[in-house]
């Protein structure tokens, strides 16, 4: 169910990720932006109004709620430092 108090945006890295959300959600074209936040430049942003490192979908958005599916990766060095670990913590008895 919509709420009318408020007119809800999708942004998305990918279309890849966009057509995910359109199909999990049941959201229409119109309710999705593509742009890789990630590379947004605003250090380079003037005092001109027409440039601005946002998707132009964001224009006069007074909110936003940052969520994320990233996933932790752990390194195969970090296993191995921690496995090594294991007999002086022993040793150590900690």
């Amino acid at each position: 169910s919509s709420d009318p108090q408020f007119d809800v945006v999708g942004l998305v890295r990918s279309e890849a990720s966009a057509k995910k959300l359109m199909a999990k959600t049941k959201c229409s074209l119109e309710e999705v932006v593509i742009s890789d936040v990630t590379q947004m430049q605003f250090e380079d942003v003037g005092d001109d109004s027409q440039q601005n490192p946002w998707p132009r979908a964001l224009d006069g958005t007074e909110a936003m709620v940052i969520c994320t599916s990233a996933v932790p990766q752990i390194s195969k060095l970090s296993v191995i430092k921690a496995m090594l670990k294991i007999p002086l913590n022993i040793l150590a008895k900690k």
